[in-house]
């Protein structure tokens, strides 16, 4: 079950504690049903009750009240150090609600300042019911503060799953993000800062993990994340996972760091910031920051610049697999010290920016240019701006992309949706899927990116990519036959033996052959060695890396794994990443799918508790972890100490660091991996599709161009909405006819009409085609010499196959597009400013788009703002919108409406039928079918005829289809001469003409 985010105060004395070689857990329950009332309590009493060797505090379910008087902080140090470890948790199946007490509010709810290892896990933290804490009122200083104070100290915190959020009333958290950002002085139940390092100094080290946790609505008007202190000793700081939102203020200031601190952001979205989102500031020097697959998102508050230093500061900057949406601000803008050899060293690589003033600002005092190292994997409507950026930095760009820029800004990252739907009732997310961010639209540079790789926009989520990564399952249990699903021996990987691509994957005691490779797909549970890697292996290193040959391309829609121990013991859990090849053979070109897949935390100790795990990978969208897959490789890393303690495969501080310990060097027994997938049907998809999609910098540069020649041409639509015509478009000429007259921009020809209503069609254009056609293809022009975002266009496509062209029109296709990146584009300014765009719609199986068709309309909407900006026909507000903005009203320029299509023969009618009647048809061959209370499957009698590769056979009928139980319109489809199958539309009311589709397959008859 989800647990409910809690965060939580520790405020109490931890002493040393003495006793048994096992953790010990005690319970805090207000009601009296536990060890203890308070949380102070049971932290201040530490020293009578632990055993200092992963002890747990946990919380039953409810409000846990805080206040000031109960004390908030952690005076001595626990008895082993810092590989001492005290987590505070929920009790199983609690939701625990930290929340401070409104009759008097602490300071702080947890102060960590001492040596010790110490978890805050699945807990919501809330402010005081009713009370104003702000900057301006109130003792509030911070949710948690961490501070390393004294000389020798080394404190650890570790954060995880939890959530930071303001109190609505009633000790009810807010998890709907999207709420109005608190005011000073007067909005109540929040904190001041989420996290706080204090204002004087620090002596000791200190390193923060914080991982899959909320921070919203607190209401500093500097930071929701303050880093203050003038550090002696060592500061390491991690967020993972985290979701900074809806704060009054910055989502980090840091003021006073060096190269001794660092700053790691990964996997994390910054959404709704109303300033900067992180400002380094007074005395930082060459810290480094890691920003890595993160999403900065400031609408709909709006932002200045994302990163920035002023005042006497600089820092060594990394910032790789991000999405930038700015709003008319530098993106990162490094201002005040800098300038002097070896400072300002700056790696961007594989970044997505768009709407910013610039990428990169740089305005050092000193004379000295930053070290500018840039990927070719960059897409920005604006690099570095000038004169405002430091000469050396122009020229960095300049000769990076040739003077011709970076990646061109279209397609181009889009849009960031703020609503309830995505960000109300966030609980957790894992590794693999930042299920938080909902950013529409992602551009998707293939080959672009890094090394070939493909530059997509921002972190892994479902709505960017379309797919969702998942653990579907991750568990332990006391008996591996106690697991929620157990190994198979009728999957597809079985008895596949995978190939070992690393040497000596296997431990010197698992000698046995048939306890290795056949082990791993053999169906067979835990049994004695089988499976059990090496130990060993180094840090960052897999002790085992399995390979499979699936035999051609599949579609992979689940792998499990297996792992567990009769000993009880750290060998129990697993720790793998998985990684696939579409490559024939598949001996190269493998891709990470799924990374740091574990069935519990890094942290957790088993002393006796389990004998095996289970993890469990799936799609939640699509169903498919990867199509066409030609090769399966999963990495195996250590994952114990010989202390029963789960570890990852880093030492602190170093790499992915997730725990802040030293790194695994006991290997897991891996006893069964199994996996699932079906052969691929590679195929074009059938239906309507958008085969091209394109804008450019003139008109002569589109890949076709308007024809003269098509079927539409000189065909004049009637139009069907009144005034579709812009006032200065008043030439007759520059009207219905210049949509199909093959000339391509023409001064005003095809201006339609601004301001139509949201959501209301700019024009409605019909065409009579003259009688039945099939349609092969539409293709839609639209331009403006101005260069503004009149070029774009946006439509609906309708037809119908009634007898009259005036009736019966349903959609055939709808938001029509000329951006692979969606609503949201800017057009942007010259040199690389767009001129026309255009669009073709087919379908690429049959090359029929539309079959039997009597007419065709389209329906024009608005498509921009005056701001250049591509924009859609709804308001912010409303739920349908997809780019942030009202909608448009600043109307296209359609140049030209080409359609090439083929006219079907007028059918003659042979018979008539009636309800009661046998309706007959001749068409070489004659099917009969005697209608009762559902059609009837009748055989036909062929006649030897030429062979014919397809007929369309039209039969008018004196009854009503209706009657027979059957909707409108039914398809009868003929496959070797037999009458197979029929399939039917809705209907509302009955019709009196029926076209029948007669698919004939010839190879039958003589």
């Amino acid at each position: 079950m989800l647990k409910r985010i809690l965060c939580l105060v520790i405020v109490s004395a931890f002493a040393i504690g003495q006793g048994n070689l096992y953790a010990a857990t005690v319970v805090v329950d207000p009601g009296g049903g536990g060890d203890y009332l308070k949380v102070r309590d049971a932290v201040g009493d530490y020293g009578t009750w632990a055993d200092s060797s992963g002890d747990t505090i946990e919380l039953v379910d409810g409000v846990h009240l805080i206040s000031e008087s109960d004390g908030n902080d952690t005076p001595p140090p626990l008895a082993g150090g810092a590989a001492d470890t005290l987590t505070i948790k929920p009790a199983a199946g609690a939701s625990a609600i930290l929340a401070m007490d409104p009759a008097d509010p602490p300071s702080r709810m947890f102060l960590v300042r001492r040596t010790g290892t110490y978890i805050l896990e699945g807990l919501t933290f809330i402010g005081a019911d009713g009370v104003v804490q702000d900057d301006s009122t109130g003792i509030n200083r911070a949710c948690i503060q961490a501070d390393g104070d004294d000389p020798g100290q080394d404190v650890r915190l570790i954060m995880r799953d939890c959530v930071i959020t303001r109190n609505t009333g009633g000790d009810v958290p807010d998890f709907d993000y999207t709420n109005p950002l608190p005011t000073q002085g007067v909005t109540t139940g929040t904190f001041r800062r989420a996290f706080y390092v204090g204002d004087a100094g620090a002596d000791g080290d200190l390193t923060v993990r914080v991982e899959c946790c909320v921070f919203a609505y607190t209401s500093d008007g500097n930071s929701a994340i303050y880093v203050e202190r003038t550090p002696v000793g060592k500061r390491d700081f991690s967020f993972r996972n985290v979701l900074v939102c809806s704060n009054r203020a910055r989502a980090l200031r840091c003021v006073a760091g060096n190269a001794d601190t660092s700053f790691d952001f990964e996997g994390c979205c910054f959404a709704n910031t109303p300033s900067e989102t992180m400002l380094i500031t007074d005395n930082v020097f060459g810290t480094p920051f890691v920003i890595r697959d993160c999403i900065f998102a400031p609408r709909p508050a709006g932002a200045d610049n994302q990163l920035r230093t002023t005042d006497n500061s600089y820092i060594d900057l990394t910032v790789e697999r991000t999405t930038f949406l700015t709003d008319n601000a530098d993106v990162i803008r490094l201002a005040g010290a800098g300038g002097q050899p070896g400072q300002d060293n700056v790696v961007l690589k594989d970044i997505i920016e768009w709407n910013g003033d610039s990428l990169f600002r740089y305005e050092p005092d000193g004379d000295y240019p930053a070290s500018l190292a840039v990927s070719e994997g960059i897409a920005t409507d604006r690099a570095a701006r000038d004169p405002e950026n430091h000469p050396s930095i122009l020229a960095a760009f300049s000769s990076l992309y040739g003077g011709s820029g970076p990646i061109a800004v279209d397609p181009m990252f889009v849009n960031s949706t703020f609503d309830n739907s995505v960000f109300a009732n966030i609980r957790k997310w894992d590794s693999a899927s930042n299920d938080f961010a909902d950013v529409g639209n992602t551009a998707n540079y293939n080959g672009q990116g890094s090394l070939g790789s493909n530059l997509v926009g921002g972190a892994e989520c479902p709505s960017c990519t379309g797919t969702a990564l998942v653990l579907a399952t991750a568990e332990c249990a006391a008996d591996a036959t106690g697991l929620s699903i157990l190994p198979d021996s009728s999957d597809q990987l079985n008895g596949l033996l995978a190939v070992m691509q690393n040497v000596s994957p296997w431990h010197p005691a698992n000698t046995n052959p048939a306890d290795q490779e056949p082990a791993l797909t053999d169906g067979v549970g835990l049994n004695g060695l089988a499976g059990l890697l090496n130990d060993f292996p180094g840090e960052n290193t897999p002790a085992g890396i399995a390979r499979w040959d699936l035999g051609g391309p599949v579609d992979l829609s689940e792998i499990r794994v297996f792992s567990g121990n009769s000993g009880r013991d750290g060998r129990v859990f697993h720790h793998y990443d998985v990684y696939v090849t579409t490559e024939t053979p598949p001996t190269s070109g493998y891709t990470l799918l799924a990374e740091e897949v574990t069935p519990e935390p890094f942290g957790t100790i088993n002393s006796g508790t389990y004998e095996a795990c289970v993890t469990s990978l799936q799609n939640s969208v699509s169903g498919y972890l990867g199509e066409g897959i030609t090769g399966l490789e999963i990495h195996f890393y250590a994952v114990d100490n010989t202390g029963g303690e789960f570890r990852d495969d880093w030492d602190p501080g170093n790499g992915d660091d997730r725990d802040g310990l030293t790194y695994a060097f006991v290997s897991p027994l891996i006893y069964e991996v199994d996996a699932y997938f079906t052969p691929s049907v590679v195929g074009p998809m059938e239906g309507p599709q958008v085969t091209v999609l394109e804008c450019a910098t003139s008109e002569a540069s589109l890949p076709i161009q308007p024809d003269s020649g098509d079927s539409l041409e000189g065909m004049l639509a009637v139009m069907q909405n009144a005034s579709p015509w812009h006032p200065a478009n008043t030439n007759p000429a520059d009207q219905e006819p210049a949509l199909t007259d093959g000339v391509g921009i023409n001064s005003l020809a095809g201006l339609l009409n601004d301001f139509p209503g949201e959501n209301t069609p700019a024009a409605i254009a019909r065409w009579d085609l003259g009688g039945a056609v099939d349609l092969n293809d539409l293709t839609v022009f639209s331009g403006n010499a101005g260069k503004d975002g009149r070029v774009f266009h946006h439509y609906d496509v309708y037809v119908t196959t009634a007898p009259s062209a005036n009736t019966g029109y349903g959609l055939l296709i709808d938001e029509v597009i000329p951006t692979q990146s969606g609503f949201g584009v800017s057009n942007p300014a010259a040199p690389n400013d767009l001129e026309a765009c255009v669009t073709r719609i087919e379908d690429v199986v049959d090359g029929v788009l539309a079959e039997g068709i009597t007419g065709l309309e389209i329906h024009f909407y608005a498509v921009s703002n005056t701001d250049r900006v591509f924009i859609d026909d709804w308001d912010a507000s409303n739920m349908n919108d997809q780019d942030g903005y009202d909608a448009a009203f600043e109307s296209p320029l359609i140049v030209e409406v080409d359609a090439n299509f083929v006219a079907l023969p007028t059918p003659t009618p042979t018979s008539t039928a009636t309800a009661t009647e046998t309706p007959t048809a001749t068409a070489t061959e004659t099917p009969t079918a005697t209608p009762t209370d559902t059609i009837g499957i009748p055989t036909p009698t062929p006649t030897p005829i030429d062979c014919v590769q397809a007929a369309t056979l039209t039969i008018s009928c004196s009854g009503t289809i209706g009657e027979f139980g059957f909707p409108n319109n039914p398809r009868l489809r003929f496959h070797m001469g037999v009458l197979s199958a029929t399939s039917c539309d809705p209907v509302s009311s009955p019709t009196e003409t029926l076209l029948v589709e007669c698919d004939i397959d010839c190879s039958q008859f003589v």
